[in-house]
């Protein structure tokens, strides 16, 4: 899924299902990803964990999330 190209409101109705959750701080949650998993670039993290920044924090895939 291109999360890319989706509206606020269509990411907020995913983020109620569960499948994104909203973190207000992205450098404190890819610090704390970093920290429990050392193994894993910011590359990683922005293709497979982070589905799209808007203003200073970001959707997160949470399934992603689940699978590491």
């Amino acid at each position: 899924m291109n999360y890319n190209n989706m509206s606020t409101q269509e990411l907020e109705a995913l983020e109620e299902t569960g499948e994104l959750v909203w973190r207000d701080d992205i450098d404190a949650e890819k610090k704390r990803m970093r920290l429990e998993h050392p193994d894993l670039s910011d590359e990683w993290l922005n293709k497979h964990y982070i589905a799209k920044h808007y203003g200073e924090g970001a959707w997160i895939i949470s399934k992603s999330f689940n699978q590491l």
